[in-house]
Order: C-alpha cells, then structure tokens, then sequence
C-alpha cells in the first residue's frame, strides 16, 4: 500500500512538473515580447540576446504612437474580424444546413468538392484574387479584405457535422408541417440549436482573422 501510495505521489509531481513546464513555455513569447519592448532596436538582433528588460519602454510606446495611426489600425483589424466572423457564421450556417438537412441533386458531390478545397494551399489563389480585387476597384478598402472572407470550406464543413448530429430530422418535418418556409426553420429551428457551434467558429474565425498578414498587406498597401 505504501509502495502504491509512493508511486502515485511521483506521478502527481510528475505531470505538474511538466505541466509548469509547458506553462512557461508558453508565458515565454510574451515575456520575451515584453523584453524586446523594452530595448532599442539594435537590440533586438544581438547575440546573445537580452532576456532583462530594459528602460526604453515609454520612449518605445511614444515612438510608435507618434509615428503610426496605432489605434486606428487596431479599429480597422477589430472591425474587418467581426464582420468577418459575423459572415462566415451567417452563410457557413446556412450552407451547413442546407448540407445536413435539405434533399437536393448533387448534394454530396458538392460538398465533396467543398471538401477538397480544404486541400489546396490558400497562397495559389492569392494572385487571381488580387487581379479579381483590382478589377473590382477594392485596393485599398477593407472590402477586399472582409469579402473573400465571408464563408471557408471549414465553416460549411464544421457547421454541417454539427447540424447533422445534433438536429433530429423529425424537428425539421415538423416544422414544415406546421408551414414553417425554409429560412423560418433555420432561424427559429437551427440557429437557436447551434449556439455551440456558434462559439467555437467564432473564436477560431476572429482569431485567424485578426492574425492573418499576407492578404491584408498584398490589399491594402
């Protein structure tokens, strides 16, 4: 028994050594970003590099606050990530239900095809997209940002897995029966019904939004 008792002690310190392992790990980055705020510029790239911070820290600030519009980019980056999230949970919950629930000719050849965009790197598309987004006259606009992302393979797809399992067809013919039009069964029926799925797409689509570089640069330059 006392054997066992030991061996149980040694695991639980165990897994919450490595747990605070992982933990600073993580507060790494952020510390690290921290550090570099805090040094000049030439600092930055210097070997070995500084893990103390400095005392540049609030003439770092005011040079980026003089220098550039900070607080209207964060705006413009806050406003492109919410009205593409609110797009793509929008249309990839109606393409997901239409998936899951609705009978219709080529449903799972298409949803196939949707399927294996998921595939394709999304850099090949960037150059006719741009020559789409300069024959539109949006360079520039965070229109051009916010539109091409309004609906992904990965919401249809999460949307149409979630829908699938978690609404019985029997609601759907009810409704129906009761002379509810389509779009009524997906607001009244669906949508109260997938406030999970809602959540997570959401988190995960702001995030990949607010995060993402290389479209929004080739853009809005």
């Amino acid at each position: 028994m006392a054997t066992l008792r030991k061996k149980g002690l040694v695991n639980k310190v165990t897994i919450h050594i490595l747990l605070i392992i992982g933990a600073l790990l993580s507060v790494f980055p952020l510390y690290w970003m921290f550090v570099m705020a805090t040094q000049p510029n030439h600092v930055i790239n210097k070997l070995p590099p500084a893990v103390v911070p400095g005392d540049k820290l609030v003439e770092n600030f005011q040079n980026v606050l003089e220098n550039i519009d900070f607080f209207g980019a964060m705006w413009n980056s806050f406003v492109v990530a919410s009205l593409t999230t609110l797009g793509v949970l929008f249309f990839s919950s109606l393409a997901g239900f239409a998936f899951a629930k609705l009978q219709f000719k080529g449903r799972e050849k298409l949803f196939a095809v949707i399927l294996i965009t998921m595939m394709i790197p999304p850099q090949l598309g960037l150059i006719p997209q741009y020559f789409i987004i300069t024959k539109l006259g949006w360079l520039n606009d965070l229109k051009a940002i916010i539109v091409p992302g309004l609906m992904n393979a990965f919401g249809i797809f999460w949307m149409r897995q979630y829908i699938k399992d978690a609404i019985p067809d029997e609601l759907i013919e009810a409704a129906k029966i009761d002379g509810c039009s389509i779009f009524r069964v997906y607001w009244n029926i669906v949508v109260p019904s997938i406030l999970p799925a809602f959540a997570t797409l959401g988190i995960l689509t702001f995030m990949f939004v607010w995060n993402d570089f290389l479209w929004p640069l080739t853009v809005c330059i």
